[in-house]
């Protein structure tokens, strides 16, 4: 998801005496050094005398920055593409080191390396496609989604290497950021949102894919262990924005279920839950009561509780109506290791 903020460069000869530009496509950079920090780049162009400067920048986290109103002309390309171009540069990670004054580096940790390059690029496919909607651009359409070396090789702008430079390493290249944009296109935030659902990841063997997008041919940001419980906000037909707390991205709804019916349904067959209809009815009404239900059913929960005193604990689950048959659960609550401070834990929720 995209967090852009504006931080206009008003000391910037490009913003305090701006010249316009009719705007016909967009340009990404890269920054050329292993410093992730957007403020750094940001003071740098804030000067009256900085020789350059860029409409956006990139950095890790899903953020991006404004630095110039959209249409206002900015020294990006080294080229006629300042005529024409909006300039979005992307931050870089601490992990390369650069050698000599090419495009030539050395990546120290490549698993730190990808996330960063990965969250980025995921990054830039959200501003590009919101930028493509505001201005009415294609993003397939010739000349309109250029890298800094694509607008040397079309002799619009100076020789560099970027972004390709750093991409090409982690599978990535500027027809696929095309194409990402594309399928993105007036969806800056693909999909709907949904309630907060919990979902098992229920792939046979292999994990399951994290991506950027929700497709099938979306880079990969990482992977989800088969049994996992993953928390989804968003959806995009049969894909699922979700988070297992570290990990944020896409992932294919063929391969998750919803994980409360699945724990419900083994509580059922415990003996634990006499009336299922109502849970299932119940359980997104209540705080918590959805993540409680599968830890119970999977009796994993051992954490403590605010709540020290199970009747009373009962009593607050049953006027807030999520317990039918409260004597049940106090005949019951005893023979199941953590079924107690379960019960409690939900009546602290509510």
């Amino acid at each position: 998801m995209l967090d852009l903020s504006q931080s206009f460069i008003t000391r910037n000869r490009t913003f305090s005496h701006p010249q316009t530009i009719r705007v016909r496509g967009l340009m990404i950079h890269s920054v050329g050094t292993s410093q992730p920090d957007a403020s750094v780049f940001i003071r740098n162009w804030d000067r009256p005398e900085a020789v350059t400067s860029v409409h956006g920048v990139i950095e890790a986290g899903g953020r991006a920055f404004q630095l110039l109103p959209w249409t206002n002309r900015a020294w990006h390309a080294g080229g006629a593409a300042n005529d024409t171009h909006i300039a979005v540069e992307m931050t870089e990670p601490r992990s390369i080191r650069y050698t000599g004054s090419g495009a030539n580096f050395v990546d120290n940790d490549p698993v730190a390396t990808r996330a960063f390059v990965l969250d980025t690029y995921g990054t830039a496919v959200t501003l590009f496609a919101r930028l493509c909607g505001e201005f009415q651009l294609g993003p397939l359409s010739d000349g309109v989604i250029i890298s800094h070396a694509e607008g040397h090789r079309r002799g619009v702008a100076s020789n560099h290497a970027d972004v390709e430079h750093l991409w090409s390493r982690h599978g990535l290249s500027m027809a696929q950021f095309r194409r990402d944009v594309a399928e993105a296109v007036g969806q800056a935030e693909p999909g709907e949102e949904i309630p907060a659902t919990l979902l098992r990841v229920t792939t046979q063997t292999a994990p399951l894919n994290c991506r950027i997008l929700p497709s099938a041919t979306a880079p990969i940001l990482g992977s989800f262990a088969r049994g996992v419980l993953l928390t989804a906000t968003r959806r995009a037909g049969d894909w699922f924005y979700v988070t297992d707390g570290t990990l944020v991205g896409w992932a294919s709804g063929a391969f998750l279920t919803e994980a409360v019916p699945l724990a419900v349904d083994a509580l059922v067959w415990a003996g634990i839950v006499n009336t299922p209809d109502h849970w299932l009815a119940r359980y997104r009404d209540i705080p918590y009561l959805d993540r409680l239900l599968v830890n119970l059913a999977g009796l994993t929960y051992t954490g403590g509780a605010a709540m020290t005193d199970v009747e009373a604990a009962i009593g607050v689950l049953n006027r807030a109506g999520a317990i039918q048959s409260p004597d049940y659960w106090r005949e019951r609550y005893h023979r199941v290791q953590f079924l107690d401070l379960l019960l409690m834990r939900a009546a602290g929720a509510i």
